[in-house]
């Protein structure tokens, strides 16, 4: 039978035989970080759960179907629940992950990243994917980073305290011949805003890790007996029509399921962004004079 570390994880844990990066580390009161989650039980149902002080996309519960996957490592005695969603409108695929200290004793939760996929690292022509990664600068924000995926890790992250023009927390594995219209293409993003890490880890098995979520550098959360921490929400989206389809895949997600309220689906308010304009040196008459000359423009 195959062992752990060329099986494909929905949870990969620390320690136990799979020694790729795994998704969740959690220690112990006596610093043991050894983690081994077995599913438990899954229940499938309509609609969608609030992420409780977080972003996440939403939708009718006619509209929404959800997947909860419990699963325990039972020596730590702590519970993990992954969520998968979808919407009947989109094709893309929501992930999040909730961790709980169902023990009588606390522990220290130092990493929970919020995606976590393992899949071969070629196309159905049997070429291997590519990586692409958004980074930037101040006036040249989003540029396409290629790269080939070679063995081992590769990402990109942040430890700002916010995602930025620098880096995104987006992923992107490309078939080499994807264009903007065809190919296949598989997309990962988180509705985040903070510390990220996106990791593609590819191993003697020619298996792709991709994992996205809280950058775990400088990441430590201790959860008492009976606490939970919710992790951010990732998502995932395919499109066999190229970086045009992924792209608007998500584009359609974000615009129906969770931008909120009134201006949602109407004209919105223009921001005005005075700061080379004017520097410190402003009041309210040069706001306006710019907001009249860009009403002018246009």
């Amino acid at each position: 039978g195959k062992v752990l570390a060329c099986m494909k994880h929905e949870l990969p844990g620390e320690l136990g035989g799979d020694h790729r990066d795994g998704a969740v580390t959690v220690r112990s009161a006596g610093g043991h970080t050894a983690l081994q989650p077995y599913y438990v039980s899954h229940r499938i149902y309509r609609g969608k759960d609030r992420l409780e002080g977080l972003p996440a996309t939403f939708g009718h519960p006619e509209e929404t179907m959800t997947l909860e996957i419990t699963m325990e490592d039972p020596v730590l005695g702590v519970r993990f629940l992954l969520s998968w969603s979808i919407f009947s409108d989109n094709d893309a695929v929501m992930r999040s992950l909730r961790v709980l200290n169902c023990s009588d004793a606390p522990v220290r939760l130092e990493k929970a990243l919020s995606l976590s996929l393992d899949m071969d690292c070629t196309d159905p022509d049997q070429k291997p994917f590519r990586l692409l990664t958004l980074d930037g600068m101040w006036v040249r924000e989003r540029h396409m980073n290629y790269r080939d995926i070679g063995y081992g890790f590769q990402g990109v992250s942040s430890n700002r305290g916010e995602t930025s023009h620098h880096e995104q927390p987006f992923l992107g594995l490309v078939s080499p011949s994807a264009t903007q219209h065809q190919g296949e293409v598989y997309g990962f993003h988180l509705v985040y805003s903070g510390n990220f890490r996106g990791q593609v880890e590819r191993d003697s098995y020619d298996t792709i890790r991709v994992t996205l979520g809280i950058n775990p550098d400088r990441f430590s959360f201790t959860l008492q007996p009976g606490e939970s921490f919710q992790a951010p929400e990732g998502v995932m989206v395919y499109s066999c029509q190229g970086l045009g389809g992924m792209t608007h895949t998500f584009h359609d997600l974000y615009r129906n399921h969770l931008i909120r309220g009134i201006w949602r689906d109407k004209k919105r308010p223009i921001l005005i962004n005075n700061w080379e304009a004017t520097y410190f040196d402003f009041d309210s008459d040069k706001l306006l004079d710019i907001a009249r000359a860009a009403q002018k423009a246009g």
